[in-house]
């Protein structure tokens, strides 16, 4: 893949808006019209979008040795989350919601291994009065990305792979439709529904066929970014069908649309990432880290002292997204391709 494009800036911004937006809607924040304009990009959709794009090239490029793939997104994930866990772990402890006399009790214990393994959405009723409820919310998506990592591998290994996608990418589509529009939200199959890779799938599945099929589908949007932008705006503002991530027909268009925006995005201006950010790569850090210190603060001081206080909250964010970025995914991502080499 040409080295010249804007991944790791569109990752950052999708970072960002997820990030700003909970700071927003946590800290009950007044919202300018020119931020509010932001929360149609829903960042959460374009990471799936740019993860489906990236990982099918993974697996393109180590088709000979699929260890490599799997050491590299375990890799990708883990250390920070592992780490991100522990920083959790301390901070309910500084905080003073987290007693000595607790620390062995059963459901928290369950709850640490549901962190650091694949169940990072579920959160027991001791912790439900801690900040938002939730000490580290944004790790739910982690639970479908995991999914969607191991699920396209063993899609990618059949001989008839190609037929398994579009059954997978229409069935996705139909029943997050029925799902959402059929059933209230708050019942408990259909929480489990929505951290489950089944209604998210076809927002991968952008990223994938365009990867697969590069050659043809990046000719239409390749330099033609603002083309795509005007049609994304005419599109959302005239029907009045902001991105959501439950849908019905009309917002499932505005999904593809926001989708293929991000692509063309990535391929136009190609230059610009590496001249803002250079090969910084600080997304995941801040997705990852920015709901402990905010439920930390939210706890700590009430809403209105965090609210005193938020310029601290995003500042320790982004030092410790900088530090893990350095310090400790870059090393291990770097450790891991050079032993498969060496092997």
């Amino acid at each position: 893949m040409d080295k010249e494009n804007n991944f790791n800036l569109i990752r950052l911004l999708a970072a960002l808006q997820v990030m700003f937006f909970h700071t927003i809607e946590h800290l009950k924040l007044k919202v300018i019209p020119f931020l509010n304009y932001f929360s149609t990009y829903k960042g959460v959709i374009v990471l799936f979008t740019v993860s489906g794009y990236l990982i099918y090239l993974s697996l393109e490029r180590n088709s000979t040795s699929i260890k490599q793939y799997i050491y590299n997104r375990l890799g990708r994930i883990y250390p920070a989350l592992w780490v991100s866990t522990i920083i959790s772990f301390f901070l309910l402890f500084f905080s003073g919601y987290l007693k000595i006399s607790k620390i062995f009790n059963s459901k928290l214990l369950l709850y640490w291994f549901a962190q650091i393994t694949i169940f990072q959405f579920w959160t027991p009723e001791i912790l439900k009065n801690y900040g938002v409820g939730n000490p580290n919310g944004s790790l739910a998506t982690i639970t479908i990305e995991l999914q969607f990592y191991f699920l396209i591998l063993l899609i990618f290994l059949l001989k008839r792979k190609n037929i398994v996608f579009i059954l997978l990418t229409v069935l996705s589509i139909i029943l997050n439709i029925f799902v959402y529009t059929k059933f209230s939200k708050d019942l408990v199959y259909v929480k489990l529904f929505s951290v489950s890779i089944i209604p998210y799938f076809y927002n991968f599945m952008i990223g994938v066929y365009f990867a697969k099929y590069r050659k043809f589908l990046l000719k239409l949007i390749e330099g033609k970014f603002l083309m795509w932008l005007l049609l994304y705006n005419i599109y959302v503002y005239r029907y009045e069908k902001i991105p959501e991530y439950y849908i019905d027909f009309s917002i499932l268009i505005s999904n593809i649309l926001l989708g293929i925006l991000v692509l063309s995005f990535a391929f136009s201006f190609k230059k610009l990432s590496n001249f803002l950010i250079g090969d910084i790569d600080i997304s995941y850090g801040i997705y990852l880290y920015h709901m402990l210190f905010l439920n930390f603060f939210i706890h700590k001081f009430g809403i209105i002292g965090a609210k005193e206080r938020m310029l601290y909250y995003i500042t320790l964010t982004f030092l410790v997204a900088i530090l893990s970025d350095k310090f400790l995914e870059r090393p291990i991502l770097n450790y891991i391709k050079n032993k498969i080499r060496r092997k």
